[in-house]
């Protein structure tokens, strides 16, 4: 197998390797996307053990591990939203329909008063 310096070498010099190479990645979206059912649907059974201080097995349990099933889901669906966003990536829902308001708060001012309050070009 080829080293990352000379595959990203390849991708840079070669066009043909580097859309077989998008091709890749977005079938390797799919595989991921495709072993979350599997991972969810398959239960793993696992041994917890609870320690005192000093080392001595106070309980053990077997039971489903279902935080570790979920934490391969959620680093597949990760994964497979990097890979392919526009597939498998979060969906932004935004509304470009909106009003906006403008308040303009402003005072009748004389120009005298507006010098009073900002100089003239004079001043500087």
């Amino acid at each position: 197998m080829p080293s990352k310096t000379t595959v990203f070498r390849w991708l840079n010099a070669f066009p043909d390797f580097r859309d077989q190479y998008a091709r890749a990645r977005e079938a390797q979206a799919d595989a991921l996307f495709d072993e979350i059912l599997d991972i969810a649907d398959t239960p793993i059974t696992g041994e917890k053990t609870k320690v005192d201080k000093d080392g001595n097995v106070i309980e053990m349990t077997k039971a489903d591990m279902i935080e570790h099933r979920r934490l391969q889901i959620e680093a597949r669906k990760w994964m497979a939203g990097k890979l392919r966003p526009k597939v498998y990536g979060d969906k932004l829902d935004i509304d470009l329909n909106s009003k906006v308001n403008f308040v303009i708060n402003a005072k009748p001012m004389t120009e005298a008063d507006w010098l009073k309050e900002h100089g003239s070009d004079d001043d500087k």
